[in-house]
């Protein structure tokens, strides 16, 4: 009985739809590997460039409230019989629920309010005396999706060498939308700056990298399919680089693979003709008659 065994034929692995094969060309090539670098590091500008103007004009607005507070609190404590209603107007210029001046060896004190004080309800403290660019940062993000009608309380000094505090409590929905609005402008002029920025650097490594790596490529490929051919070397160009070095190293090999053929060639033609030659001389020697024996007999 004879026992036959089967081998398991490995699977041909199915064709790629044609919708995802420009996209594993791209993947696979070395200008989309560079598309993609260069999009990480567009983005990677983009939030460099994003973060820290965010952050900026988020403390300038918030310093602007602060410094106009400074001022009508200033206003106010010079003048004790001012008009009962300088406070209000002074709290509408500076866009403030209260104004609160901290003097250094006395109690704070609270020169406008609008309402009871105490009964004011703050949502979140905005401490500029001690807070890092990061802090600063979080604090303009968490402004873009604040929910409406929050109650911000700033701390800020008036200027750099001030010994005084001031502190404004202030509707966050004002700096909200502006920060918004910045920030959209912001993002577009960055982002455009930053694509055509990014567009230019990858054309130019195209033009200067990739487009020579494509050219030898190619014609290795050509060469490989008929190394013979002399007129499918690489053309050598005056590139003093690693492409250069590539070139020419390529260039030499291709020269001793041709040379190496054309031996093996004139060995296998010279081969020939020693074959020829020597069948020719058996066919010859085969067509020459035979002198008869002689016997001799006693």
């Amino acid at each position: 009985m004879i026992s036959q065994t089967s081998q398991p034929v490995p699977e041909e692995p199915e064709d790629e739809p044609a919708r995802w094969r420009w996209y594993v060309r791209l993947v696979n090539s070395l200008a989309g590997r560079l598309l993609g670098l260069t999009v990480l590091v567009v983005l990677l500008a983009e939030i460099l460039v994003f973060a820290p103007s965010l952050a900026r004009f988020h403390y300038e607005w918030l310093r602007e409230r602060a410094n106009l507070a400074y001022v009508a609190a200033l206003a106010l404590e010079g003048v004790p019989e001012a008009d009962p209603e300088m406070g209000p107007r002074l709290l509408e210029e500076a866009q403030a629920l209260r104004i609160t001046l901290r003097t250094e060896g006395q109690a704070p004190r609270v020169l406008v309010a609008q309402g009871d004080a105490s009964e004011q309800t703050i949502d979140r403290v905005l401490d500029y005396t001690s807070a890092s660019d990061f802090r600063g940062w979080l604090w303009a993000m968490d402004t873009l999706t604040s929910p409406e009608g929050r109650a911000l309380r700033v701390i800020a000094r008036p200027h750099a060498h001030s010994s005084d505090l001031i502190e404004v409590v202030l509707d966050e929905t004002p700096l909200r939308q502006a920060t918004q609005v910045y920030a959209l402008e912001l993002f577009a002029v960055s982002m455009l700056v930053s694509v055509v920025a990014g567009g230019l650097v990858y054309g130019v490594l195209i033009y200067a990298f990739v487009r020579p790596m494509r050219r030898l490529t190619r014609n290795v490929e050509r060469f490989r399919k008929r190394p013979s051919d002399a007129t499918r070397f690489l053309p050598v160009t005056r590139r003093k680089d690693e492409i250069g070095r590539a070139e020419r190293a390529i260039r030499g090999m291709q020269a001793e693979i041709h040379a190496s053929l054309r031996q093996r060639e004139r060995l296998a033609e010279l081969g020939g003709a020693m074959a020829r030659v020597a069948e020719r001389m058996g066919a010859e020697f085969r067509l020459t008659p035979q002198e008869p024996e002689v016997t001799c007999t006693f």
